[in-house]
Order: structure tokens, then sequence, then C-alpha cells
């Protein structure tokens, strides 16, 4: 399976191949049109412990890449196609695709079969360059003539529009395509610098190249036309592909996908891909295997379960290697995360990264869920990162608007993105920093200014929250209203010895909100009967009163849906974040009411067993039906533990659900894969179970 390349054998290969002519010209057609990004459920997820590239595959070929920042994306897609007599075979289209990840790794082996065709596929990125490399082995099933070609869609500095694709030769590399984004005005944000270059070429001999516009002359719509053959596309959507012609039944090859942001791109990429041709694929895969055996060696971990470990590498690999603590949600395209293939975003809009831009993609830091990721890594004895995370939090909280919270979500240099607030988002700093000074890991004076900040603005503004976690309506949300108590305590013991009087304030506050939590969000009778906690109360008249159904909306219902429901209608698991945080007992009556409830109204029947949606009636998922999240199992799970309950079937659910590759998605349909708070999730579960109680409750209050 494995291939070792020969760097002279290739160039010896390539000069006796006939050459191709290359013909001057610029394709017309230009800017074509917006294109699709590959859809999200992602087979591989890859990285290196310092390489700043990120690699993605989905239908068995390589999909997005992220470069220099994990929240840049520079390209649509890259894969195979193959002519043979009439037909053209797509590498993404009619395969069965397997994938696995080789150990203490994210270098990946894909298997498509199908068509009459076997590809064998190792995807990776380099440790010591910044490239991607995938090794094939192509099988047919007898020799024949056929044409291989290597399409490339670009999508520089993640914006659909304003590239350029150009045939380039570089100095002892030898030929391939060039693509970056040409529309540079000197007026893109700080987040979008520097510009950079990128590469394709392959060991193969180049018999041909072509160049296009997506939607309309591009290589993957005209794959094999030699009639049209153009050098450049220029200033709009594009795409190009290198050709090769073969006899061959069995064929072995290495494409390089490299980048380069430095000035002197043309001998910073020609040294990495010379370097690059001459490596066993063995050798890439052990360095990196390295790497991470560094990072992982000095964790605690069960070291038998595969899912952990990946668990914490896919943390880790969402992690920007530039802005250190800044993590993305998950590696996936802009757009709805369940669609199919998303539609790229409006070019003006993307080029700035505009507020109103839309949707850009999971490829976003959310102060709210990187608090679960910092807490998974400290789970397993990485302080240093989630340390990193919470300078992350103190360099970007804002000081105007709403100062002293987090924006609802942020590019990794800080940038705002979506605008919306949740006390989620301003809790768990806090109480991320209570954490480290536990553990002596942080000094308090480094973030005390950021900790009364938050803890200020949360008694200026809670209970209410513009957005519970979900992000869809306003109020009194009880997962919220959680976070914020949550953080108020931690404020409290943190100025304990600095601010007596403040730390006073902050514990009162926290105490006047617990003891009203009921009183506030309790429903005595409704739609589900007898005392249980709602979803979250509007609020009526200026007070909380969860004995007055007010109906709200529930969004991402298909249109003609009934998108209206009272309050009392409405069950989620925000409600255990209080067990979880060990807020409340919890084998307390209401509480234990309303997870009997919950059970029975907010879970369904999965490919993997029994999960939890986000809460009945939920739309945001495939088909505008609610998905199965596995983390939620992991919340409920943590909870059993908590009351002395069996565990085991909300673990086995969260296995069933990680695919052959040790990867978590955000639902059990079609969505984004991996999700790293899904993984960070799996990882507070397994050792919430290890110690017999939830991870979430700080240690001093269990002493």
């Amino acid at each position: 399976m494995f291939l070792t390349i020969s760097y002279a054998d290739a160039q010896s290969a390539i000069r006796q191949a006939p050459q191709p002519v290359w013909r001057a010209g610029d394709a017309p057609g230009g800017p074509g049109q917006l294109g699709h990004f590959p859809r999200p459920d992602k087979i591989a997820f890859g990285t290196t412990m310092t390489t700043p590239l990120w690699f993605t595959a989905v239908d068995g070929a390589l999909s997005e890449l992220y470069y220099p920042h994990v929240d840049r994306v520079q390209t649509q897609s890259s894969f195979l196609l193959i002519r043979e007599g009439n037909r053209v075979i797509d590498e993404r289209r009619g395969f069965s695709h397997h994938a696995t990840r080789f150990p203490r790794s994210s270098a990946y082996h894909i298997r498509s079969a199908g068509d009459g065709v076997v590809i064998n596929k190792i995807i990776q990125v380099s440790v010591p360059h910044h490239a991607a490399v995938i090794d094939y082995t192509v099988e047919f099933k007898s020799s024949a003539a056929r044409e291989l070609a290597f399409v490339h869609n670009p999508a520089a500095e993640g914006t659909p529009g304003g590239d350029t694709i150009q045939a380039e030769e570089l100095r002892d590399v030898g030929r391939g395509l060039l693509a970056f984004q040409a529309d540079v005005r000197g007026d893109e944000p700080e987040g979008m610098l520097p510009f950079s270059k990128q590469f394709v070429t392959w060991t193969l001999p180049v018999t041909s190249v072509n160049m296009g516009f997506e939607g309309v002359n591009s290589p993957f719509e005209r794959p094999f036309d030699d009639a049209n053959v153009y050098m450049r596309a220029q200033f709009g959507n594009v795409a190009g592909a290198l050709y090769h012609k073969t006899t061959e039944a069995r064929l072995r090859f290495r494409v390089v996908l490299a980048f380069s942001a430095e000035k002197d791109w043309q001998s910073h990429l020609a040294q990495q891909i010379k370097s690059l041709k001459a490596v066993p694929v063995e050798t890439l895969i052990a360095q990196q295997q390295a790497q991470w055996s560094q990072y992982l060696n000095q964790l605690a971990y069960d070291k038998s379960d595969a899912l952990l470990e990946n668990s914490i590498i896919v943390l880790k690999s969402c992690e920007d290697k530039i802005v250190t603590g800044a993590f993305i949600a998950a590696p996936a395209n802009p757009g709805i995360p369940w669609m199919w293939e998303t539609v790229e975003q409006d070019y003006e809009k993307s080029r700035r990264r505009l507020e109103d831009t839309g949707n850009g993609g999971y490829h976003r830091v959310w102060p709210r869920d990187l608090y679960h990721k910092a807490l998974a890594l400290l789970a397993v004895g990485d302080v240093r990162t989630p340390l990193n995370v919470a300078r992350w939090y103190k360099a970007v909280q804002l000081s105007s608007g709403k100062p002293g919270s987090w924006a609802q979500n942020m590019w990794v240099n800080g940038q705002p993105s979506w605008t919306g607030m949740q006390l989620d988002q301003v809790g768990f700093p806090i109480v991320l920093v209570g954490r480290l000074v536990e553990l002596k890991a942080a000094n308090y004076d480094e973030f005390r200014d950021m900790v009364n900040r938050a803890a200020e603005f949360i008694m200026r503004v809670g209970p209410w929250t513009e957005q519970e976690r979900w992000e869809e309506n306003g109020g009194l949300s009880p997962n919220s209203m959680a976070a914020a108590v949550e953080g108020l305590m931690a404020a409290a013991w943190l100025e304990s010895a600095r601010d007596q009087k403040r730390a006073q304030a902050y514990l009162n506050k926290a105490q006047e909100w617990t003891a009203n939590l009921k009183a506030w969000t309790l429903i005595r009778q409704g739609a589900f009967g007898e005392n249980y906690i709602a979803r979250f109360e509007l609020g009526h008249n200026g007070s909380w009163n969860p004995q007055h159904h007010s109906y709200f909306r529930i969004a991402n219902k298909r249109p003609g849906q009934q998108d209206h429901y009272r309050e009392d209608e409405i069950l989620d698991g925000g409600f255990l974040q209080w067990i979880l945080a060990g807020l409340v007992g919890p084998k307390d009556s209401e509480f234990s009411n309303t997870i009997r409830l919950y059970d029975q109204h907010v879970r369904r029947k999965t490919y993997a067993g029994l999960g939890y949606i986000r809460y009945n009636h939920d739309s945001y998922g495939e088909n505008h039906v609610g998905g199965a999240w596995p983390l939620l199992s992991a919340e409920r799970g943590i909870a059993a533990i908590e009351r002395g309950e069996d565990f085991r079937e909300h673990l086995l659910l969260m296995q069933n659900m990680s695919t052959s590759a040790h990867l978590i998605a955000e639902q059990d349909t079609l969505s984004v894969r991996p999700l790293a708070w899904s993984h960070g999730a799996y990882i507070l579960f397994k050792k919430s179970i290890q110690d017999r109680r939830s991870f979430y409750i700080p240690r001093r209050n269990l002493r």
C-alpha cells in the first residue's frame, strides 16, 4: 500500500514523455458562476502539530484546505478524473469510500472502489513543508489507453471570485498549476493577510493542461476537451487541470499541493516540492506520528480507546497555529451545515469578511463552545492549551458595543462575525480562568480585569440573554442562566482574596438567581403535566412568569410548517447544566421529573441507538428535521453519573456514531463532521466516567 517515489526516476519519465504544446491564451467566460463547496460530512480531517495547513476530504477526494490560518479556506475541491474510452470516471462519484486514520497521526488512508477501478490514497500534511500530499495507487482491471486529469478548484483567501489559475513551470520542479487571489485592493481586513500562492503538481509526466471558469468552461465541466485548451483563467471563479495519458493497468504517483505566503514564493514553493518528491510516504507518516506522540505522551487518557485518542487530535487540530487558543467549531464549508453542497458566498462580502456575509461557515470561533473544548483538553492533562484559550479570550473581549462580553462568533484574530450575545459565552470564560487558577496553571492577576469586566456585564444584563445556546430565541434560558451563575461563582471565588466586597456582590447575585430558578422557569401546569423546567421563558410585563404561556417562533421550519409554539410545549436538555456543574442536587424532584419528560419526548431512534435532538419540534437538520446530537448524549450520560444511574447506553451511542476514522458529527444525519464540540463532549464524558463525578464541577467544590 505504501509508495516510495524516486525523484530521479520521475524526472527521467517526464523527459522521455511526449511534451505538451503550451498554447497561449486566456480562457473566455469570466468571471464564471458561483460554485458549490463540497458536502460538510468529511471522512478525513488532518494537519500536523506545527504546519499552518489543514486538509479535509469528502466523497473520497480532497475538499477544503485551510492556510495559513485555520479559518482561511483556500480551496474548494481537488480530485481525479479518468477518461476510459467514451466514459469519464470521477473518483468522487459511483465509488464506495472507506477511510481509516494512521495511529497517533492525522494521516488518512482512503480506499475508493467501484466502476472497475480501485483507488487507494494516503492523504496528509507534511511536517516540514507547507504542503498537502496525496499518494495515489490506481488499479484498473486491465491495460488500456486512458487519460487522467487532476482537477484543482481554488477558493483563494476564502473568496469565490477574483482568483487566477494558470500553467506555471517552477525551476527544478516542472509544470503545474499556480492559483492565487488576484483581486488585491489593499482594503482587506487584517485577518485576510498575508495573501498566498498555491501550486499543484504531480509526479506523473504532464501531457497537457487546461483552465477555465466554473459554470462556463472549467475542466470538470468539459473534462477532456482537446479542442479548447487555455493556459490561464483570471479574475473569477476558476479551475484548472493537469493531464496524463497512459496504458498502464496500475499507476502509482504523488500529488503535491504546496502553499507559500513568502515574498519569494517561487523559490519557496520550488524548494518544498522538490524535496517532497523524494520523501517516501512512510517517512512523512512517521514524522507526524513522532510529533503527535510527543504531545499525546504528556497526557493522561485511556490509550486503548482510539476514539478518545482521535478526539484529542481533532480538538487540537482545530486550533490555529499562529493565533494559539483560537479553535474553530469545525473544518466545514460556508452555508447551512446539512446541505449537500452549499453555494459559495457573495464575493465582495466574503472578501471583506463583512458582518452581513450570512453564514461564514463553521470555520469560525464560537466563544461558547470554545470553553467545552478547553475544558476537555484540561481533562486529559493539557494545561498549556487551555491557558492559551484564556489568553485568547482576554485578547478579544469586547471593549465597546457590549463591553465585557464576547461576540457570538469571531474569526481567529478576534474580528467579530455574528454579534449576538449569549450569557453562556460570557460566563464560561470566567469559569475557565477559575479552573486554571485552581490548578495553579494561571496567575489570576493576568486575567483579573477580564474576569471583572465579564462578571459586571453578567450582573448588568442577566439573567436575560439575547440568545440561548441554540442561537434562536431570547429571554431567560435555564442553560444560559446556569452558565452565568457558574461564571459569577467563579468570579466570587477568584476575587475573594482581592476584593471581599466585590466577591460578595458576585456571590449574592449568583445565589439570588439560583434561589429564583424555579420561580422563574418551573412550569407548574403545562402541556407535559406538572412541575417541569421550561426550555426558556420569554418574560411577561417585565417579570419572569412561567405560568403565562406565550407563543414563540421555532426557527428553520420549512415554508408552510407550523413554527409557533407555546413556551410550555417545548422541552430541551439545557436544564442539565445545573446538574453537570453541581449547582443543584442531581436528584432534585423537579429536575428528576424534567429528565423523565426529556427522555420521553426529546429522544428518538437513530442508526446508532437512542439519541437526543435539541428540543421537541426542532427543525435544525437535514430536510428541516432536527437530528440527534451526540454531544447531548454525553451531557445526559454525565448527568446519569451524577445521579448514580447507568450511563452506558449514552456512551455506546457516541461510539456507534463515530466513523471508521473515528470522527464524530454534529448530528446523526447529514451534518458537519467532525464537530469539535462533539469530540470535546466525548472526552469530558470519559473523564467523568473515570472520576465518577462530572468534570464540569470545579474540583475545589468536591473537597
